[in-house]
């Protein structure tokens, strides 16, 4: 297993939270064979049952699927690295609260991972189940940042950026139902 550290620098004091774990929640592990590529589980799972289609049915859209994805969760990172909060560890702590309603975003199953602008899924998805997986994750952390006013700066900069990315996008998210998420989720 390879623990993803933080990738920006830590023991930043936080002066609401104390420090920066508190507000991050928790580093998560993944294994190496995650990290940044995409395989598929042969066997017939949950996930393979979810939805009207699954990765098998769509492989040239499934890639531009995840480019969109990889892209979105990059543009949040970027955003949120300028403050010095770690987007892999707040990613993390957001799946984990989301896990029941999205059991392939658990962090403890090696279904999902994000690392370094990169994701890794192993298993069978509707390409709906995982963006609307993705955007409540997205939308976990942006109620916190919009609800401490310590983070009011990072909660703007970070909607501006999604929404630029929305708009440069708006074809391709159009095509996956991304943008109808994020307007639910997040209010785009």
């Amino acid at each position: 297993m390879k623990k993803v550290g933080p990738s920006y620098p830590t023991g930043n004091i936080c002066p609401h939270f104390g420090n920066e774990e508190a507000f991050l929640g928790y580093n998560a592990t993944v294994t190496e064979s995650m990290m940044m590529n995409v395989s598929i589980r042969d066997d017939e799972s949950w996930f393979a049952k979810q939805g009207n289609q699954t990765i098998d049915d769509l492989p040239e859209s499934w890639s531009e699927l995840l480019s969109l994805v990889s892209e979105l969760l990059r543009t949040v990172d970027d955003s949120l690295s300028k403050s010095n909060i770690n987007f892999a560890d707040a990613f993390g702590n957001a799946c984990g609260f989301i896990s029941n309603a999205h059991p392939f975003l658990d962090p403890d199953s090696d279904v999902f991972s994000y690392s370094g602008g990169y994701i890794g899924i192993r298993g069978r998805l509707s390409p709906n189940i995982l963006t609307s997986g993705i955007v409540a994750a997205l939308g976990r952390i942006m109620t916190r940042l919009r609800e401490d006013p310590y983070f009011g700066n990072v909660y703007h900069l970070t909607m501006h950026r999604i929404r630029v990315l929305a708009n440069q996008r708006k074809l391709q998210f159009d095509e996956y139902s991304i943008t109808t998420q994020l307007q639910k989720v997040i209010g785009i």
